[in-house]
């Protein structure tokens, strides 16, 4: 083994073995992890040389029901580097606890990445973003540490970090920047930055709470939060990437004064969203971003991952 396994837990020792002892010797060791959202699983078709298990056979791990996420877990080759790739990714709002959402990210840095890369699903709430807007997340405000669901809550394993983590520079500075770079390289002009709130879902935002929202961030979606939170609880260097699947609705709910025929004179158009929505927008901007993650690991690769 190129760990010791007698400082980690039994969890984490059973997971790790299990997937290690199926892995060719190249892909022992990973330089990157890359966590795929909604919409996002072609990220994985990059990848080369792989090796793929189903969640379902790996111990620990828990089985994604959402549709979009294949639940595949695969090892591979991408941009002459080792990494590993969630295929889909756990929610909080399936039943999960936030330490089992972020179960695989310490498993990750088991296996020795020193990057996690989080990309996401998300509905806009900055009046300057697009529906199919790439956004780096810049920072995040985390509705589930609010109610009690930070994913660090527990016994501190302090083999993986220490009691009180510092959070202020979650999402790394460098790499944010690296990524503009690959972005460029990629022609992509339309990259945009900002705040990522996460909340728990499954229900989308009332108009109410998008309004709210509009004034602390640019984002919103239900992942990522707890996932960055161990990455740099892990000392992992942590870049997250949003996709804008869909402009969330702010406009005042309707007014209990109005006639359903007054509402109708005014050509009133009842707002949607759904999750087939995000699925189709995610499908349709995905080769932009996974080709802007290839040139982004290829110039991680080019300075050591450093």
């Amino acid at each position: 083994m190129s760990i010791d396994l007698s400082k980690f837990p039994d969890n984490y020792v059973n997971c790790y073995k299990y997937l290690y002892d199926k892995l060719p010797n190249e892909l022992k060791s990973v330089k990157m992890a890359i966590v795929c959202g909604s919409g996002l699983n072609n990220l994985a078709d990059k990848i080369k040389n792989t090796v793929t298990f189903d969640y379902k056979d790996i111990p620990g791990f828990a089985v994604s029901t959402v549709a979009g996420h294949r639940g595949k877990l695969v090892f591979g080759i991408l941009a002459n580097s080792p990494v590993v790739c969630m295929v889909g990714r756990f929610h909080f709002y399936e039943g999960h606890s936030a330490q089992k959402v972020s179960f695989p990210i310490r498993i990750f840095r088991m296996f020795g990445a020193k990057v996690l890369v989080l990309t996401n699903a998300a509905g806009g709430l900055n009046p300057n973003y697009n529906t199919g807007d790439l956004v780096i997340i810049r920072d995040h405000v985390s509705f589930l540490n609010f109610t009690g669901s930070n994913p660090l809550i527990g016994q501190n394993e302090s083999i993986f970090g220490e009691r009180f983590p510092p959070m202020l520079n979650v999402y790394n500075h460098h790499l944010r920047y690296l990524f503009t770079q690959a972005a460029a390289q990629c022609n992509y002009t339309n990259l945009k930055e900002g705040t990522y709130i996460c909340l728990s879902g499954p229900s989308y935002e009332t108009p109410a709470e998008a309004r709210f929202f509009s004034t602390i961030g640019d984002v919103v979606g239900m992942s990522t939060a707890p996932e960055a939170t161990v990455g740099n609880h892990c000392g992992m260097q942590v870049i997250g990437i949003s996709l804008v699947t869909n402009m969330v609705n702010q406009k005042p709910t309707l007014s209990s004064f109005k006639s359903p025929e007054e509402i109708a004179a005014q050509n009133y158009e009842a707002p949607t969203i759904s999750h087939a929505e995000v699925i189709e927008v995610g499908n349709q901007k995905a080769k932009i971003l996974e080709g802007i993650v290839e040139k982004f690991t290829e110039i991680l690769e080019q300075n050591n991952f450093e």
